[in-house]
């Protein structure tokens, strides 16, 4: 089983594209607001619209994290021209994207990762323990030494109910 500690949560969205079915490319040629250029669709859909209805899920360059609908496709000289909406800024040669079937809008991969990652927070790492950042009530700020893989959770104590006294 491959390691998944230290994957992007990009690299974790393309792992599932690749095993749902969805397309990760790039654009090939300068787009517009709302057109999308990609030869690399063209092999697998050489008719009009195969494209249409799928969201275009932008994963970098000026539309990065934002997605759109494909509201029609075209073939012209083995380049497909995808045209969606709403309107984005202007794709440039190189912005990747990943293409996602009309089942699976781009919000609910998001969800399933968040809710993913909830449901292993605090049960897949071993829980450490520091008592090294007891604060004296002014300190507000403490440097996490760099063997701690994430913060599950902080306790604060509020009040002491007892003293020890020493002779």
């Amino acid at each position: 089983m491959p390691v998944l500690q230290g994957r992007t949560r990009l690299q974790l969205r393309q792992a599932i594209a690749r095993h749902v079915g969805a397309y990760v490319s790039s654009a090939t040629a300068q787009g517009t607001t709302t057109t999308l250029k990609d030869s690399s669709l063209a092999a697998g859909s050489a008719s009009d619209n195969v494209q249409a209805w799928k969201y275009i899920d932008f994963t970098s360059g000026g539309n990065s994290g934002l997605w759109s609908i494909v509201t029609s496709s075209t073939v012209a000289s083995n380049v497909t021209t995808m045209t969606f909406s709403p309107a984005r800024t202007q794709t440039e040669s190189a912005d990747t994207y990943i293409l996602w079937p009309r089942w699976l809008p781009p919000n609910n991969v998001n969800a399933f990762l968040d809710d993913a990652i909830m449901f292993l927070s605090g049960r897949f790492y071993d829980p450490e323990e520091s008592l090294a950042f007891c604060g004296d009530g002014k300190t507000t700020k403490f440097d996490l030494p760099a063997e701690f893989a994430e913060v599950h959770e902080v306790w604060i104590r509020t009040y002491v109910d007892s003293t020890d006294i020493q002779l």
